[in-house]
């Protein structure tokens, strides 16, 4: 068995996302594996969790970031992540990336001498463009940001090959794709059930039926798909999230 020390931004415990999931399917095999995790994390949630999968929560002060006020963010100022390192001494530092957890956590790995995997979830350059677009030269300012943050990682780990093809255009190193894998027991044939597919599919459920489950931001490109929509009229879209985009996107499909 291993020892780990988790460090994560925003939390997966309470902050529901695809990232979320990602982080509870790996501790849920980490567990099975017999290995031993702390995890520190903020969360400003009312009552959150002392453990999951048996593994202890440590929770550092966070804040709401003004851009993007939908996720607990934090510096760890009172160095809660070297508490635990200290604590738990893990043989490796396991880190999510973008955020400003990420810094004192790679100063961590480097003060305690502990192997740094940086995990890459949100891809700061898309963000910084829809949301920041007006920023002159924004684009190349956070790709040295990102360059910067991933210099001190052992590995960096991706969700796809097209975001390690981006990183290796930007000379990065180290990085590997954290391939993404299918829930069978959440999503299983055995959970078909009629009256849901007739509610997807606004009472059409013999058409093709086109599915969107997740946070609702700008930066999904999921306004693309009224296009899609136009060009096909016998398809039927069905969008399952919230997010700060939501509104918008209400009334861009209407009437559809």
């Amino acid at each position: 068995p291993h020892k780990i020390g988790l460090i994560v931004e925003p939390t997966p415990f309470t902050h529901v996302s695809g990232y979320s999931n990602r982080y509870k399917e790996l501790l849920k095999y980490l567990s099975d594996a017999g290995d031993h995790v702390e995890v520190v994390t903020p969360d400003d949630s009312k009552d959150p969790p002392q453990e999951y999968m048996g593994y202890p929560i440590s929770y550092t002060p966070g804040f709401r970031f003004t851009l993007y006020n939908h996720i607990c963010l934090s510096i760890d100022y009172k160095l809660v992540g070297a508490e635990m390192i200290k604590r738990h001494k893990p043989e490796i530092l396991h880190v999510t990336t973008p955020g400003f957890i990420a810094i004192i956590s790679s100063i961590y790995a480097k003060i305690f001498n502990i192997p740094l995997v940086l995990t890459y979830h949100t891809h700061l350059p898309v963000y910084a463009e829809k949301y920041l677009g007006f920023v002159p030269f924004i684009v190349p300012i956070t790709w040295f940001v990102v360059k910067y943050v991933h210099a001190a990682a052992d590995l960096t780990l991706v969700t796809s090959p097209q975001l390690k093809a981006e990183f290796d255009a930007h000379g990065i190193d180290n990085v590997d794709v954290w391939r993404k894998g299918i829930d069978t027991v959440s999503f299983n044939p055995k959970w078909k059930d009629q009256a849901t597919r007739d509610m997807l599919s606004d009472g059409n459920p013999d058409d093709l039926l086109l599915i969107y489950v997740g946070r609702l931001g700008k930066e999904k490109r999921i306004d693309d798909l009224r296009a899609v929509m136009d060009a096909n009229p016998s398809v039927r879209l069905a969008i399952v999230g919230t997010g700060p985009y939501a509104e918008d996107l209400k009334k861009l499909f209407k009437g559809t």
